[in-house]
């Protein structure tokens, strides 16, 4: 496959520059290793195409004290690659499907800014809308696993339309984060640096079809970290960082599969609270 790319960039002053891109992306099809029949295995999914639009804007304000940077994008995927779970009577497979039609379309937002000196504020924002215009599979029940087919399936492989009910898989509307951080003087012997960063995710599937338990709600964590940098010992410099991660203890699903009449599902979680202690030393030269 040969894809190309074109960006066109310009600059309207030493501070604010706006670009264009159109970028064009491949992927190859192949064979579902974890299929559960031979016929599964040797129908294969074909390759991927998609096509990505991109209006940007790039620049700086008030003596480079705020930065702001946005961007607005459109991609369109032909023939996308799904990964779909499928349950049976006798078994599951995980398996690798091609979706008709794709479309993302979205913005995304970057704000940074020094409050006071040593005080700095960083605020993004992603949006984000996905959705199948086709899905040419077979149709299953969100509940049970199984399949489904409605009255326009067709009748020799099964396959029909299920863009009215599929959802993109890990494509949440929402996303953001917010991070205050404070650089201290520098001292003789190093220096302090304090971070507090929150982060929000909005609520999304892992599967396309299979979303009645396998999602996700919003999530929300709060980490911090303190870090006091360039020490120098022995010659060389050490750096130690005490940090916390999901300070409020939050209990967040990460990835999920409801084997439905099978009798069994599966979930793992994103880490409970923790702490550390990191300590890195670079030699010196």
């Amino acid at each position: 496959n040969t894809s190309g790319a074109l960006t066109l960039n310009y600059a309207w002053n030493d501070d604010v520059s706006t670009y264009a891109t159109i970028a064009q992306g491949y992927r190859s099809g192949g064979f579902g290793g974890r299929s559960e029949n031979a016929a599964d295995f040797a129908a294969g999914f074909d390759e991927e195409t998609v096509t990505n639009y991109e209006l940007g804007m790039k620049s700086e304000w008030m003596d480079s004290r705020v930065r702001l940077n946005g961007a607005i994008f459109y991609m369109q995927y032909d023939d996308a690659q799904v990964n779909s779970f499928k349950a049976g009577e006798g078994g599951a497979s995980s398996v690798v499907t091609n979706a008709g039609e794709l479309e993302i379309k979205g913005l995304e937002l970057e704000l940074t800014a020094l409050l006071t000196e040593g005080l700095r504020l960083m605020l993004n924002y992603g949006y984000t809308d996905a959705e199948y215009n086709e899905f040419l599979t077979g149709r299953i029940d969100p509940i049970t696993g199984l399949a489904d087919p409605g009255p326009g399936a067709d009748p020799v492989t099964g396959n029909e339309d299920v863009s009215d009910v599929a959802i993109v898989p890990r494509a949440p509307e929402h996303n953001g984060s917010a991070i205050l951080s404070y650089d201290f003087q520098p001292w003789d012997w190093g220096q302090l640096n304090l971070r507090l960063e929150a982060t929000y995710q909005d609520e999304m599937v892992f599967h396309p079809q299979l979303n009645a338990y396998d999602s996700t709600e919003d999530q929300t964590l709060i980490h911090a970290r303190a870090t006091l940098a360039d020490m120098e010992v022995f010659g060389g410099n050490l750096q130690l960082s005490l940090w916390g991660r999901n300070l409020t203890d939050e209990e967040y699903r990460e990835w999920g599969i409801d084997f439905g009449s099978l009798g069994f599902a599966i979930d793992s979680f994103k880490e409970k609270r923790s702490y550390g202690l990191d300590l890195i030393y670079q030699f010196g030269r």
